[in-house]
């Protein structure tokens, strides 16, 4: 999942992104602000900062 994406499982991401501490509104559209949310997930956890929500990234926000 990647900028651009839209639905429920953006939502999902978004009120994950903010269980961590991001301040998102959750409304399922993959824009800019969620794309910095999961960038900055993403290199706050040592993972590889794409801006996608692939497996490592997801597990990381669910763990």
């Amino acid at each position: 999942m990647h900028q651009g994406a839209d639905g429920e499982r953006v939502k999902t991401v978004q009120y994950l992104l903010n269980a961590q501490g991001s301040a998102l509104t959750v409304e399922g559209s993959f824009g800019p602000a969620t794309d910095s949310a999961v960038r900055s997930f993403q290199s706050a956890r040592s993972l590889t900062v794409d801006g996608i929500v692939g497996s490592n990234t997801r597990q990381a926000l669910v763990a």
